[in-house]
């Protein structure tokens, strides 16, 4: 029991050590057997440098929020603050370490207590989140240690498909192209976010694509390759000619009409998001409007020969209204026996027109039922036809009509006498009477007894 109560004798008397003035005489009262040796006398001593290093001022730090939204590509100053709460007062001059791991970085003094500590995220992967480790350090002062939370986001993007507007079936998604036609279309990968150093287009980005279609249900993929045209714009060039889009995995022809095309494009650049997009391609026959000529609403036929034009126009908006060439045109009578097709030719090759001759023969009947009539100089529609004109080509939009078409007959012993060659006897008679009142006028005509 006597080694206990010195040991407790010791405690209390390393305590009362601590609290005693630097120059103190303390009296320690330790329990002996003999009370003569109860009362010690003690000078103590005091490690001054020990005692000066546990004396410093209390100090604080702080800095901004300790989770930090950026995007990458961010460079800039984040500020922090060393205190002494003691003075009251910025504490300048201070050993400041920091570093992003396994990054470090710059620290400015503004030599008031507060500290620049640069951040540069181009150095850091998008959608990570690293740790900002500040460490403030000096004599005199107590040390701080503040941990920020730095989330660096990929950089928004926005990807915007531009076609041209003679192609668009209600909207960049959905296309629309003639047999025979390519078009240029174009994708822009751009930034959205204005905030950091990489506004409006982004170049350099890793594209990749295909050609997709079904034949039954069984998806075909063709590769394709995009062109970096500067500025953030990439360039397709989508050919109807290209012979891969007609074969089916049988390597067989198939109708370009049965199928629409996907075009699915992707595009991916570091620390930005990635973008894709679906455009429903559809090659289509290029349009067209028949022209006839005569471009009345009936027809009339006289007998004999008679001669009429077709053509078919392009109707597309960027091919001029051009005549096509190299037609399939077909026409049909709705009665032969009266109105018979007797060539169809290619009149002008170079623009596509059409000269159709039809041969009109008038029924003895009807030539008979004229001559009964008593009237020699007549002329009547005695019947009506219908013409079907159909014009075709591969790759365009067929046109047929139906065009009524009168037939006419000329009386006079079944002779077929045109108008103009009736009119040639009135213009005699006429011209006779005018000669003969014009004589009488000027006093020319003779008078009674003057024979």
């Amino acid at each position: 029991m006597k080694w206990s109560k010195q040991l407790c004798a010791v405690l209390i008397l390393s305590l009362m050590f601590i609290m005693t003035s630097i120059n103190s005489t303390s009296l320690v009262f330790m329990e002996y057997e003999n009370p003569s040796e109860q009362v010690v006398r003690m000078e103590p001593t005091l490690d001054f440098e020990n005692f000066l290093q546990s004396s410093v001022n209390e100090t604080t730090a702080y800095g901004p929020p300790v989770t930090q939204n950026t995007y990458w590509g961010w460079t800039g100053n984040l500020s922090f603050t060393y205190w002494d709460v003691t003075e009251n007062e910025g504490i300048p001059d201070a050993n400041v370490s920091s570093g992003i791991w396994p990054l470090s970085t710059e620290v400015f003094d503004l030599a008031n207590g507060t500290y620049l500590i640069e951040v540069n995220t181009t150095d850091c992967w998008g959608d990570y989140s690293y740790n900002l480790f500040v460490e403030f350090d000096k004599s005199g002062f107590e040390k701080q240690f503040i941990i920020i939370l730095i989330h660096v986001r990929s950089i928004e993007t926005d990807l915007v498909v531009l076609a041209p507007a003679e192609n668009l079936a209600g909207d960049p998604f959905h296309l629309v192209i003639p047999l025979g036609d390519s078009i240029d279309i174009l994708f822009s990968y751009n930034d959205t976010e204005a905030t950091n150093d990489y506004p409006g287009g982004l170049e350099g980005a890793y594209t990749e694509g295909y050609i997709g279609y079904y034949i039954e249900s069984t998806l075909v993929q063709h590769p394709i390759e995009l062109t970096e045209n500067g500025n953030g714009f990439y360039k397709f060039t989508f050919d109807t000619t290209d012979e891969w889009l007609y074969l089916s995995i049988r390597e067989t022809p198939i109708s370009h009409k049965l199928y629409w095309n996907h075009l699915y494009v992707e595009f991916t650049l570091a620390n930005s998001n990635t973008q894709e997009c679906l455009i429903h391609i559809n090659i289509i026959d290029i349009p067209t409007e028949l022209v006839v000529d005569p471009w009345v609403e009936e027809l009339t036929f006289e007998p004999g020969t008679n001669t009429i034009f077709v053509s078919l126009i392009d109707l597309w908006p960027t091919h001029s209204g051009v005549a096509i060439q190299n037609l399939n045109v077909t026409v049909e009578s709705s009665d032969s026996s009266l109105v018979e097709v007797v060539s169809i030719t290619e009149d002008s090759p170079e623009i596509g027109v059409y000269e159709i001759k039809l041969d009109h023969k008038v029924p003895a009947s009807v030539q008979a039922t004229i001559l009964g009539s008593g009237c020699i100089l007549s002329q009547i529609i005695y019947d009506q036809i219908v013409l079907t004109i159909k014009v075709e080509k591969d790759g365009y939009v067929g046109q047929n009509d139906l065009i009524p078409a009168n037939l006419v007959a000329y009386g006079g012993g079944g002779w077929t006498i045109p108008p103009t060659i009736l009119g040639i006897p009135i213009l005699l008679v006429v011209g006779v009477l005018y000669i003969r009142n014009k004589r009488r006028i000027h006093g020319i005509e003779e008078l009674p007894g003057n024979e």
